[in-house]
């Protein structure tokens, strides 16, 4: 009986959260050109078709776990997410994005755990999380990296807190 409520608040998202997820993706993308206005080059515009890579991983998200377990969903949208921070040139852009991300992922994280309760965020998260702090201290004062976790921190709890009892109540 729980197996086939977890299966259909999976399909359930699949039809439905899927599309706040793109809807998400897209905003925290413009957001973080925006934020990198000033040195905006080619390379953010480049990172666009990442971007769109990015949106047919959602799209085929379905798919993708067919063959493997979430973690694997979450793992390729955490190293898209990283190329295109790369990509993206601008240190206020590439983390813009990278913490905006962090909040689609918490999500999907969320309603793709097979377990319940489920953990805050997953340990591939917090792998995630971390690596986008060092990356912030090694690029910015020690301030800035206290600022880039504050919103780490805020952005994912944020969506678990938003999103949990959406799951909840479904569930």
């Amino acid at each position: 009986m729980e197996k086939e409520i977890r299966m259909q608040m999976r399909n359930l998202f699949f039809q439905r959260g899927r599309w706040t997820s793109l809807a998400m993706l897209t905003l925290v993308y413009l957001f973080s050109l925006t934020a990198s206005y000033p040195q905006k080059d080619k390379m953010a515009f480049y990172a666009g078709f990442l971007m769109f890579v990015h949106l047919l991983i959602i799209m085929t998200a379905k798919w993708i776990i067919k063959f493997g377990e979430y973690y694997a969903l979450l793992a390729i949208q955490a190293a898209v997410s990283i190329g295109m921070a790369i990509i993206m040139g601008s240190e206020i852009g590439s983390f813009a994005f990278l913490v905006g991300t962090l909040g689609i992922l918490v999500i999907e994280n969320i309603s793709l755990a097979s377990t319940r309760p489920r953990h805050l965020i997953s340990w591939l998260l917090w792998v995630y999380a971390g690596g986008v702090l060092i990356a912030g201290l090694l690029t910015n004062s020690l301030i800035n990296c206290f600022y880039l976790l504050e919103a780490i921190m805020a952005t994912s709890f944020l969506a678990y807190y938003y999103y949990n009892p959406i799951y909840e109540n479904g569930y």
